[in-house]
Order: structure tokens, then C-alpha cells, then sequence
């Protein structure tokens, strides 16, 4: 099965509130306008599927913390290649962020190992294979405050420079 197809199959069924980010299929977006189910759902960096000049409002992925704080969302799901930049800010944000469910794909195989690091420490990880990519699923998230992500950034931020000096020194 294809990410894309196991993602579309996934959506059918979300009950709630969702932040999509990077959905390059008109397929997905078409599946969230059809589910009644989904009763808010904000979409960054994904295909338009409207031909219509009105307002658009752009919301940077640094900023979702401080749009959404009130409003959490029950479900987040993203593409990691969209989130290159913001990707050790955005573990944190999304974990405070979601109520239920983060779930993040990958399609162009990159290396998600520290990603899939720092999601462990806050809840269980699903991994799906599939033909042309891998999921994740971030189920039983532990509830985060300021105080637990500034220790929990400060031991991130530890572990990734032992992991740094590490290859440095297997490498030469």
C-alpha cells in the first residue's frame, strides 16, 4: 500500500479537529472536505484545490503555538520534508499542540532517526511501512507543560551534541 492511500483511508475516518501540513496530494485534501466528521481543519503548505481570488490567510509553522494555544487540535499531520527547518522546534510544539493523534510521513526517505528519538520519549510510535514511504503514528501523548519541554529540550540538546561529537570521532 502507498502512504498516500493509507493516509486518504486514515482521513475517512478522523473525528474532530485537524492541522494538515504538506499534503502534495489534491486526493487528500478532497478526502477532508468530504468528511462531515472533521470539524475544523487548518491546511499549511498543501495544494489549493479552490480557483476562487479571496482572502488566504498564511499561518508560519513557527507561529502554530501561539495561534492555536485555546484551540488544540485533535489530530496533526504533516510531511517531514515540509518541516525542514523548523523540525526540532516543531516535535515540541506539535506534542503540546495535539490532544489524540501526531502522525508524520515520509516520502523521500530522509533521516527521521532524532525525530522518531524525541517522539518516544512522549508517548507510543506506530511505524507503517509502505511501498514508497513510512508513517508514524505518535499515540498516548503525555501531557507537557513549559517546565517538562525546557528540561526535555535541554536533554535534546545534550543528547544531539554527544551524538555530534560521537560521529566526529567515529568518522575519523
Amino acid at each position: 500500500m502507498k502512504v498516500i492511500e493509507y493516509l486518504n483511508k486514515s482521513l475517512k475516518t478522523l473525528e474532530g479537529s485537524l492541522i494538515g501540513i504538506g499534503f502534495e496530494s489534491e486526493k487528500l485534501v478532497n478526502t477532508i472536505e468530504k468528511n462531515n466528521k472533521i470539524t475544523e481543519c487548518n491546511l499549511l503548505d498543501c495544494v489549493s484545490t479552490d480557483l476562487e481570488d479571496g482572502k488566504i490567510s498564511k499561518i508560519r509553522i513557527g507561529k502554530l503555538r501561539k495561534k492555536f494555544k485555546k484551540k488544540k487540535p485533535d489530530y496533526i499531520i504533516y510531511n517531514v520534508k515540509n518541516l525542514k527547518d523548523y523540525k526540532d522546534k516543531f516535535v515540541y510544539d506539535s506534542i503540546y499542540l495535539s490532544k489524540k493523534e501526531v502522525v508524520f510521513y515520509d516520502l523521500d526517505k530522509l533521516d527521521t532517526n532524532s525525530i522518531v528519538r524525541r517522539y518516544k520519549r512522549y508517548g507510543t510510535l506506530e511505524k507503517i511501512e509502505c511501498s514508497d514511504g513510512v508513517i508514524y503514528k505518535v499515540n498516548n501523548l503525555k501531557k507537557i507543560t513549559k517546565s517538562n519541554e525546557f528540561i526535555n529540550k535541554i536533554r535534546d540538546n545534550t543528547i544531539s551534541i554527544f551524538d555530534f561529537i560521537s560521529n566526529l570521532l567515529s568518522d575519523s
